[in-house]
């Protein structure tokens, strides 16, 4: 069975508006607007946090099928489909960056936003450790750093869950408490320099935990009957909670609200309430769900490409123009399905057909 069969598509949906939500943070971070800014305000403050949702999401979804359906019997087969799902986009897009980065110094003799960009920061993208705790900061496609920590936390619940659903709940809660406790003692939430370069993984570890956790939740939740008005209420009320915490993201109580309560709330809510299965279920956002992966890697090189061409013709849009972001967001989503279409998914049968 293939990773395109017997998808959660409320997750899916979830996912991908995630993605955007990332999109509209670097928008607003790397570019200098706000349009619209009353309405998106929370998510050019704290849209960053929508990446403590893909690990939580990743960490539910790979619990489901790599321990209780058991997909891939053998740890070398599951890990070859981990390296055929991220890797030749994060290829594709690294060198895409280093191209389009090479042409910024050129044009205007430094980098564009992420400055790493030397040849030992390049060896540790080439093989997704570019935020293993190497690094001396983010480099080439920035966005990148998660998929990296993503990769390192795969392969260590393969090696320990596989085919395993109560080793999958039970390493998800040594890593959670494993690293709440790492917390209190040294405090990465808001790290010391020395222990910077680790803050990011950490997050990774405990963003994946809950969600193995809550892969279980989910099971045992299942036979509870609650009347469905507060299924309803509670997921309106999660997506409040989730804007109100995203507004103060300086604040490492707004982390944790939003990894421990907020986003884990949101998943077993969405897979529950009718209302949110009617919006996440349609085709738009199920599409976006499928190629969330193209849009969050593609976001920042179609960035740098337009901090290129400005560069190169003296022309610079009105960041500030809802115009300008929805152009943005429009060419993202469709350079993405092109991407998703016509390299992701071809290239992930080739690497899964050449390792096998």
């Amino acid at each position: 069975m293939n990773d395109t069969e017997r998808r959660i598509t409320e997750l899916d949906g979830i996912r991908g508006l995630a993605a955007l939500g990332v999109v509209v943070y670097h928008y607003h971070r790397h570019l200098e607007g706000a349009p619209l800014d009353a309405l998106l305000f929370p998510v050019y403050r704290g849209g960053l946090l929508f990446v403590d949702l893909f690990f939580v999401l990743s960490g539910f979804i790979l619990a489901q099928v790599y321990a209780h359906e058991a997909r891939y019997p053998t740890l070398r087969g599951a890990v070859v489909s981990r390296i055929a799902r991220l890797y030749p986009l994060h290829l594709l897009t690294l060198f895409a960056v280093a191209v389009l980065q090479k042409a910024h110094v050129a044009l205007i003799d430094h980098g564009f936003v992420y400055v790493y960009n030397d040849w030992w920061h390049l060896s540790l993208n080439v093989f997704m450790l570019n935020e293993s705790g190497l690094q001396r900061g983010f480099s080439f496609n920035g966005p990148s750093w998660s998929i990296s920590t993503e990769f390192i936390v795969n392969v260590l619940f393969l090696a320990v869950a596989l085919r395993n659903p109560k080793r999958a709940l039970w390493l998800g809660v040594a890593l959670a408490a494993a690293m709440i406790a790492l917390d209190a003692a040294v405090h990465w939430t808001e790290p010391p320099r020395w222990l910077e370069p680790f803050s990011r993984l950490f997050r990774c570890f405990l963003g994946f935990g809950v969600g193995l956790v809550l892969r279980t939740v989910h099971d045992r939740a299942k036979p509870v009957r609650a009347p469905q008005w507060t299924i309803e209420a509670g997921f309106v009320a999660a997506i409040a909670a989730m804007l109100y915490f995203m507004s103060r993201p300086e604040r490492p109580a707004a982390f944790y609200a939003l990894a421990l309560v907020v986003f884990p709330a949101l998943v077993l809510l969405s897979l529950r309430s009718v209302y949110a299965a009617a919006v996440l279920r349609t085709r738009p956002i199920v599409h976006l769900g499928e190629i969330s992966f193209s849009v969050y890697l593609l976001h920042f090189p179609l960035e740098l490409a337009t901090k290129d061409l400005i560069a190169l013709t003296g022309v610079r849009p009105q960041f500030d123009s809802p115009m300008a972001l929805a152009v943005m967001m429009t060419a993202c989503i469709a350079i993405s399905h092109v991407t998703w279409k016509y390299f992701e998914m071809p290239a992930r049968k080739r690497v899964k057909r050449a390792l096998s």
